[in-house]
């Protein structure tokens, strides 16, 4: 008795054959890798493209403010939620996050997202975008106060300010436990610092002074030179990192 060939057959997986990849999958591969090479080549020109932010953020600042005032009577529109300047603060953080990425995947010892400080800052970093772009502080501020009866401790003039804060020194503390990954890079440790001394006069003055337009003025503007020297921070050490992998 004779069997058809169609009744039996083999599934043979060509040797040659790649593995499925999502387009989601593969579009995301892309931007990443493009985002990698752009941080690279920005790195070897931190100096120039901190220049230029520092001096975009000031002259857009300005012309935000001026349109603001004499346009809406609001001087401080253009750095209200998704407005101008709140797209723009987010941008530098963002950019930040990509550039402590592109080092973490280039670490020699093959550590954990959690395991290294540029790891964790990529991570962190774009939990601060969404809350930049979100705002979700301000509602749960409102919450507080209204559900809960909380009031600001004596001294502090805005709870969202508070909570910024709060959030903003967690997130400090919890990469300082990784901190001596730093050590290596002390320009890098400095526009650290810069960034800091500035995320943190723009807070006090948030949580501190009296709440009006022009206060917010004040703040976002001392705020948005902050991202600046904090993406510089991290530009520095990965061109630093770029050049020891190139070494022979």
């Amino acid at each position: 008795m004779s069997i058809g060939p169609s009744s039996h057959r083999l599934r043979v997986e060509d040797a040659g054959s790649t593995p499925h990849v999502s387009p989601v999958a593969g579009i995301v591969s892309r931007y990443s890798t493009a985002a990698d090479a752009t941080a690279v080549r920005f790195s070897a020109r931190t100096g120039a493209v901190l220049g230029w932010l520092l001096a975009a953020n000031v002259a857009l600042a300005a012309a935000g403010v001026a349109v603001g005032t004499f346009l809406f009577d609001d001087p401080a529109l253009y750095f209200r939620e998704l407005m101008p300047g709140t797209l723009l603060s987010a941008a530098h953080i963002l950019a930040a996050a990509v550039a402590a990425r592109a080092i973490h995947a280039r670490d020699r010892r093959g550590r954990r997202w959690h395991q290294s400080f540029w790891g964790l800052s990529s991570v962190l970093l774009t939990v601060l975008v969404v809350v930049e772009l979100a705002q979700p502080t301000i509602f749960l501020s409102k919450w507080v106060q209204k559900d809960l009866g909380l009031r600001a401790p004596s001294g502090i003039a805005d709870v969202d300010g508070f909570l910024v804060t709060f959030l903003l020194a967690g997130v400090a503390l919890i990469l300082a436990a990784r901190a001596l990954d730093l050590l290596r890079y002390p320009r890098a440790v400095a526009s650290f610092a810069c960034a800091a001394a500035l995320g943190g006069t723009s807070q006090f003055i948030d949580a501190t002074f009296r709440v009006s337009a022009w206060e917010f003025v004040v703040e976002d503007s001392v705020k948005a030179l902050a991202g600046p020297f904090l993406l510089a921070g991290y530009l520095v050490a990965l061109a630093a990192v770029v050049r020891e992998q190139r070494a022979p």
